[in-house]
């Protein structure tokens, strides 16, 4: 299928008739047996150790134990990295919020947790105002599904992704859109595994051998007083040291030992599953600076929004799969699309990689600029407030930066 008539089964889709696109790709670990380490989770208050994300799922109709590698939020976290590289590169121009937080760099609406509404953004300043009441501010928090062009202007990761305007004060009126992105990756026939640790100091300190003071960085001495002065040569500041042992500062042997807690897990495979629901695109409206709404112009602005996310995940899966430490996995084959809907039996499959889906962006853009829809392509820069300031610079003292 070329890039046009895809675009042209998916403009029709935008309309009326599939449900989503979606795509599975089964991944191993690089060498038969090999364990992977899934994300850790707090344990329930009164528990101890770390805790995977561990439930039954039915797969091909059969109940197995699965695991957890990476989470829907995790996903989109990732699929808005990649496509932060892509504009770093020049490879693709879209909105982007930016406030360079002096000690922290540049946090943009792809980096910020909540997104354009993040509290970083509400405590900056858009051409010396407040950026909730500045006018774009304003244009985007007075959005929703029936009113999405600010969005989309400004911030269509929003759309694609979800958003909800929870810390500006307006926690029942706020503006809220669900995902239309979920991509999750579960290992299959999981089994618990278990984790040795041990050290061995090739100086042969002893853990008692003498009393030390310490502060929270790590600085050290044989008194309060030379654990200050570290301290303050380092540049930490006012700091009141307790008293320690050397193995509390990392010298010292360590009996090897077997943990049973987070100690990684064999699976027979796993599975990535990337859904982009069309059904929760087709619910958004575009209306034009009069307030009116067009059938066109609406489908045009989804096959946009669609063909952005196709464009992250497609990018993402061809930065591989190497989630954290000990959890790389390889696909089995190359990605397989399919158009999914109007019900579960109407499938047709299609190949995509990023370049293809680059492409049926351009065209998308192309086609929502000639109903009158666009989206901006310079950043919106903005200023911390000094308030924000002043919090990261007290922050900061504290931990020692």
């Amino acid at each position: 299928m070329t890039t046009s008539s895809l675009a042209a089964e998916l403009l029709e889709a935008c309309h009326r008739g599939p449900s989503a696109v979606r795509c599975e790709v089964r991944l191993r670990p690089p060498t038969d047996g090999a364990k992977v380490f899934p994300p850790t989770y707090a344990p329930p208050p009164g528990s101890q150790g770390a805790r995977y994300a561990e439930e039954p799922r039915y797969v091909d109709g059969e109940l197995a134990s699965t695991v957890l590698l990476d989470s829907v939020p995790s996903q989109a976290n990732r699929m808005e990295q990649a496509l932060l590289a892509a504009y770093r590169r020049g490879d693709i121009r879209m909105p982007l919020l930016e406030a360079q937080i002096p000690g922290h760099g540049t946090v943009t609406s792809l980096d910020a947790p909540h997104r354009v509404f993040d509290a970083i953004f509400r405590d900056c300043l858009l051409d010396g105002e407040p950026f909730p009441v500045s006018p774009i501010g304003r244009a985007l928090r007075d959005a929703d599904l029936r009113n999405a062009t600010a969005l989309f202007r400004y911030a269509p990761t929003a759309l694609i992704y979800g958003a909800w305007d929870s810390h500006t004060g307006r926690k029942t009126r706020g503006t809220k859109i669900p995902r239309a992105v979920v991509s999750e990756i579960v290992g299959i026939a999981a089994q618990r595994g278990v984790r040795t640790q041990g050290r061995i100091d090739p100086l042969g300190i002893q853990a008692d051998v003498a009393e030390i003071y310490k502060t929270d960085q790590a600085d050290w001495g044989f008194s309060a007083g030379e654990a200050k002065e570290a301290a303050a040569r380092a540049g930490r500041g006012a700091v009141e040291p307790k008293k320690s042992r050397p193995s509390e500062i990392g010298h010292g042997n360590i009996a090897p030992t077997v943990q049973t807690d987070a100690g990684g897990v064999s699976i027979r495979y796993a599975l990535h599953t990337t859904v982009i629901s069309i059904a929760q695109l087709r619910q958004l409206s575009f209306p034009d600076e009069e307030g009116h709404t067009r059938p066109e112009r609406d489908a045009a602005g989804r096959l946009v929004l669609l063909s952005l996310a196709l464009y992250a995940a497609a990018a993402l899966q061809e930065e591989g799969y190497q989630l954290r430490s000990r959890c790389l996995l390889i696909p089995e084959s190359r990605p397989r699309w399919e158009l999914v809907g109007p019900t579960a039996g109407d499938q047709k499959a299609f190949v995509l990689d990023a370049a293809d889906a680059k492409r049926l962006l351009d065209e998308a853009l192309a086609l929502a600029a000639h109903h009158g829809l666009t989206w901006e392509t310079e950043p919106i820069v903005l200023q911390p407030s000094p308030q924000l300031l002043r919090l990261v610079e007290l922050n900061d003292a504290t931990m020692g930066r």
